[in-house]
């Protein structure tokens, strides 16, 4: 229809925008709460000029370029994407299961303050060596998995990141 064409016009433009942006400015895609690659970067740059679709790791482009926090919420968790500049208010988005929506009337505090927050989505914990076994039984006692008394480091911090999956 006309109206769609006329819409995927529009993304199409914004995304060269943004891709147009980051490749007169590589490094400014740095200025953000999460660590990228050079490799991510590049592979994020990729996507803005080829994939219909938006991913997760463009949204830490738009983020910048926008100068806009999005908070992606799914059940109890979250994951917070902040640019080094921010004005406004966060942006909230809200995964259910492989569908993505906008909360047009969040509850920040109460998505900072009570929810899980989750490194990133391919990664949703730090590394193990970041916690120690006493952190990892606190988690895994906050999420309700039953630890039997020899349970090893991994295996703990393996079924928290089952749970803390994306």
């Amino acid at each position: 229809s006309l109206i769609s064409r006329g819409f995927s016009n529009i993304i199409i433009n914004e995304k060269q925008k943004v891709g147009n942006f980051y490749s007169e400015n590589p490094k400014q895609m740095k200025a953000l709460n999460v660590k990228l690659t050079n490799k991510d970067i590049q592979e994020i740059m990729a996507d803005f000029m080829t994939n219909k679709d938006i991913d997760i790791k463009m949204l830490y482009a738009y983020s910048i370029y926008c100068k806009t926090r999005i908070l992606i919420t799914k059940n109890d968790f979250y994951i917070d994407i902040k640019p080094d500049i921010c004005e406004g208010k966060p942006i909230v988005l809200v995964k259910n299961k492989k569908e993505y929506g906008i909360n047009e009337n969040p509850n920040v505090d109460e998505i900072l303050n009570e929810y899980f927050k989750l490194e990133g989505p391919e990664k949703p914990l730090k590394s193990i060596s970041n916690y120690t076994i006493t952190e990892l039984k606190e988690l895994a006692n906050y999420f309700d998995i039953k630890l039997e008394k020899k349970t090893t480091k991994q295996e703990i911090y393996m079924n928290l990141n089952k749970i803390c999956e994306w």
